[in-house]
C-alpha cells in the first residue's frame, strides 16, 4: 500500500512540472510574439487548451482514416463471422472514438495550475458526458452485433434474440442518461437513482408498454405463436396482412393493399389474433362455402331423368358409367344417392372436386345439406385447393363456382334469389 502511495505521489509530482513547463514555455512564446506580460498570463492557458483539442483532433482523423481502413483490411482477410459483424455495425469506429475524448481528459489539466480550476471542472464534465454518450453507442453496437451473430439464421429464436437485444439497449441508454443526470448534478448512479424514487410511478407509466411487450414478445416467440413473414389477422383492429416486423413495443403488419397497422404485442396474448402459418406451410387452402338451392326446385326423379343428364356435355362426363359404378378416388356411388335431383346434384359436384387438378382430395372433400334458414337450402361445400397464393387461390376459387354454378340448372335446379323465389312460391 505504501509502495503505491509512494507511486501516486510521484506520478502527480511529475504531472505538476509537466504542467508547469508548459505554462511556462507558453507564456514565453506569447511574450515573444509581442504580447504584454498581463496579456501572456491571460492567454497561455488557451494557448495550451487549443493545442490538447489539435492533438485531440489529429488523433480522431488518425483513428477514423487510417487505423480503421487498417482494422477493415484485417477483417476482410479473416475467416471469422464475427469481426465482421462487429465492423459492420460500427463496433470499431465507435471504440476509437473513446480516444480522443479520453487525451482531452488526460491533456487538459496541463493548461491549468489550479486542479480547481472552473473552466477546467466544465471541461471536464463536458468530455464525461461525451464519453458516456460514445459507451452508449459502443454497447449498442456490441448489442446488436451479438443479436446479429446469435440470430442469423435461427428463425425459432429470431423474435426472442431481438426482445432481449431492445431490453438490453434500452438498459444500457437508460444507465448512461443516469450518468449524466449524475455527472451535471456531481452526484453517484445510486443517488440519482435515490433522488427519482419520488418519480418510479411516474417511470413505470412511461415505460409500461415496454415492459409489456417485453413479456409478450418473450411469450410469443417462446410457444412460436408469431414471427416475421406470417399472415395474421387481429380481430380488434384493422390487422389482417403480413407481419413485417416485431419490436418491444409494436407489431408492424401490412395488409393486402400495402397499408401498414401496428398492434402492440400485448394485445395479442391479452386478446386473440388468427395466424394462418399453419395454412401457407401445408400447401393447400380450405374453401367453405354456401350455394342457395331454391327448395322449391328439389324433387324425385328416375331413370329417364339419370340418362337426360348423363349426356349432358356441360357435366363433363362424371356421370358416366365409370364413376357410377367404380369407386373413384375413395368414392363410392350409393343408389340411394341417385334418388333426388339435389342428391345427384351432390354425386357429380362431389365427382367433379375429385377429378380437379387444382382441388386436394386432402383432408378431405365435405359436401352436406346444412341447417335451412327459410331462404333457400343451404348446400355447404368444404374442400381444399392446391395453393395457398392468394390470387391463384381466388381465381381457382372463382373457377370452380362458376362451373358448379352453371351445372345447377342442368339437374333441374335453381338458385334461391329471394324476391323470385318468394314470388315463384305464392298461390297464383
Amino acid at each position: 500500500m505504501s509502495h503505491l502511495i509512494l507511486l501516486t505521489s510521484t506520478f502527480q509530482t511529475g504531472y505538476s512540472e509537466v504542467s508547469d513547463w508548459f505554462i511556462h514555455h507558453a507564456n514565453q512564446l506569447l511574450r515573444d510574439v509581442g504580447l504584454s506580460p498581463q496579456s501572456a498570463d491571460s492567454f497561455d492557458r488557451l494557448v495550451i487548451l487549443g493545442g490538447v483539442f489539435l492533438v485531440a483532433y489529429i488523433t480522431y482523423l488518425l483513428l477514423s482514416k487510417v487505423v480503421i481502413r487498417g482494422v477493415h483490411g484485417i477483417v476482410k482477410r479473416t475467416k471469422t463471422r464475427y469481426d465482421t459483424i462487429l465492423y459492420d455495425n460500427f463496433f470499431f469506429h465507435r471504440l476509437f472514438g473513446l480516444v480522443p475524448p479520453l487525451l482531452v481528459e488526460f491533456l487538459a489539466p496541463l493548461a491549468f495550475k489550479n486542479p480547481d480550476n472552473m473552466l477546467l471542472g466544465f471541461i471536464e464534465k463536458g468530455v464525461a458526458v461525451y464519453v458516456t454518450i460514445i459507451f452508449i453507442k459502443v454497447c449498442t453496437a456490441l448489442i446488436n452485433s451479438a443479436f446479429q451473430y446469435f440470430a442469423n439464421g435461427n428463425s425459432d429464436g429470431y423474435q426472442t434474440y431481438k426482445s432481449a437485444a431492445e431490453i438490453m439497449k434500452i438498459s444500457v441508454i437508460v444507465f448512461g442518461c443516469l450518468v449524466i443526470v449524475g455527472i451535471f448534478l456531481s452526484k453517484s448512479v445510486a443517488g440519482v437513482i435515490t433522488g427519482l424514487s419520488a418519480f418510479a410511478a411516474v417511470l413505470m407509466l412511461i415505460f409500461k408498454d415496454t415492459l409489456l411487450g417485453f413479456i409478450a414478445g418473450l411469450q410469443l416467440a417462446e410457444y412460436k405463436m408469431v414471427k416475421v413473414g406470417d399472415w395474421i389477422v387481429v380481430p380488434d383492429s384493422l390487422a389482417n396482412g403480413t407481419v413485417i416486423e416485431m419490436s418491444l413495443i409494436t407489431i408492424k403488419v401490412q395488409n393486402f393493399d400495402n397499408t401498414i397497422v401496428t398492434v402492440p404485442p400485448y394485445s395479442l396474448i391479452s386478446g386473440q389474433f388468427q395466424n394462418w402459418k399453419g395454412m401457407s406451410d401445408s400447401g393447400v387452402r380450405r374453401i367453405k362455402k354456401t350455394i342457395l338451392l331454391d327448395q322449391l326446385t328439389i324433387k324425385r326423379i328416375d331413370e329417364s331423368f339419370i340418362a337426360k343428364v348423363k349426356d349432358n356435355p356441360i357435366l363433363g362426363g362424371y356421370l358416366d358409367d365409370k364413376y357410377m359404378t367404380e369407386n373413384t378416388g375413395g368414392i363410392t356411388t350409393s343408389p340411394r344417392d341417385m334418388t333426388t335431383n339435389v342428391g345427384l346434384f351432390r354425386v357429380w359436384v362431389q365427382h367433379y372436386l375429385q377429378n380437379n387438378p387444382d382441388v386436394s382430395v386432402n383432408p378431405y372433400i365435405v359436401l352436406q345439406g346444412d341447417e335451412s334458414t327459410g331462404a333457400g337450402y343451404p348446400f355447404l361445400l368444404n374442400f381444399f385447393i392446391n395453393t395457398t397464393v392468394w390470387q391463384d387461390y381466388e381465381i381457382i376459387q372463382s373457377r370452380i363456382f362458376e362451373e358448379i354454378m352453371t351445372a345447377v340448372e342442368v339437374f333441374d335446379l335453381k338458385l334461391f334469389q329471394y324476391k323470385t323465389s318468394i314470388q315463384s312460391g305464392l298461390p297464383q
